[in-house]
């Protein structure tokens, strides 16, 4: 399947067209994009995927932010919560230093939301760069807004690290759960994020870099369940997202091209220096309002440097049916991905 590059703003409006068509026509599957380990409400969920420069290197990006409510326990009682976000990062790699400070930067995600109205070609293929890092602490737990977050190297270690989590956020105990991602994403990091509030609130936004084990696939966990109980991957979701893409090799792309279609114009004028580093000029992506089977967002890196919005949809790689559906091992693995 080939279109034409993109030059034009008139196109515009017949390009999106199109490009939801094609989407349609893939059967790309979007979800709410979080589980719990009790009963919550998650709306509003806006992500960002992509490749980054940091001091000199090409690392991945997993931006996450949400409109959460807790409703363990009903509004009476006081019951902690959780939502589980997996990340395929090197092994050991990932300490606090990788969740960046985005109390300043709030508006992020919904400013590169609303840039995500286009689709366009080009055929950029670079390579990343190597990255090495010490060992990392197995757990570690540390505040980062309405969250208190324990990140994990093995989802097995959390439950003992629980007791360092605040009771106000500390949720009740979900060995299912845990056991069930431990196998799931096997050999990935995990963030268990932990909330109190039993009013909705807009979360601050979280900003993730790492040294991806796949460096030519992205990814953004949508695996969804919001009831407490372990995920269904044969299950229908609604849906409430959206999910932006971005590459350096997409900004030299739209420089060249289109330099207006897709640009992000942020309206957090005081953002650190350190987050403005990673945040790209120009995104890809779309909106999601509607009913999809569960499970995962994977990107190909090569299609995103060249201006393609093609995410699909897969089930986690260690679970018993990933030999039968398509998941991010194998993709990885494939030179035509």
């Amino acid at each position: 399947m080939q279109t034409r590059q993109l030059s034009k703003k008139p196109m515009l409006a017949g390009i999106l067209a199109l490009s939801f068509a094609l989407l349609a026509v893939q059967g790309i599957a979007p979800s709410t994009a979080c589980c719990s380990v009790a009963p919550a409400r998650f709306s509003k969920t806006k992500g960002w995927v992509g490749e980054a420069q940091k001091d000199g290197k090409l690392v991945h990006i997993l931006a996450y932010g949400n409109s959460v409510q807790n409703l363990a326990g009903g509004k009476r009682t006081s019951s902690g919560n959780a939502m589980f976000l997996p990340i395929p990062a090197v092994p050991g790699s990932m300490t606090e230093k990788n969740l960046l400070d985005m109390s300043k930067g709030k508006h992020v995600l919904a400013d590169m939301e609303n840039a995500c109205r286009f689709q366009t070609r080009g055929a950029l293929r670079p390579g990343a760069r190597p990255w090495s890092f010490g060992s990392a602490p197995r757990i570690q737990v540390f505040e980062h807004g309405v969250y208190t977050v324990v990140l994990a190297q093995h989802a097995r270690d959390i439950p003992a690290a629980l007791a360092r989590v605040p009771v106000s956020k500390r949720p009740a105990l979900n060995q299912k759960i845990f056991s069930a991602y431990e196998k799931w994403y096997p050999n990935w990091t995990f963030a268990l994020c932990c909330f109190e509030n039993k009013d909705e609130q807009i979360a601050e936004p979280m900003l993730w870099w790492y040294q991806p084990q796949y460096p030519n696939v992205l990814f953004f966990p949508a695996l969804d369940a919001h009831t407490g109980d372990v995920p269904k991957l044969n299950e229908v979701v609604d849906t409430d997202h959206s999910l932006a893409a971005s590459s350096p090799k997409l900004d030299e792309l739209r420089a060249r091209t289109a330099p207006e279609l897709g640009k992000v114009y942020y309206s957090d004028h005081d953002l650190p220096s350190n987050v403005k580093a990673l945040l790209p000029k120009n995104v890809i992506g779309q909106q999601f309002k509607d009913k999809a089977s569960n499970g995962d967002f994977v990107m190909s890196c090569k299609d995103v440097r060249s201006g393609n919005f093609y995410p699909r949809r897969v089930v986690p790689p260690g679970t018993d049916i990933a030999a039968k559906l398509p998941n991010l091992k194998d993709l990885a693995g494939n030179p035509k991905f």
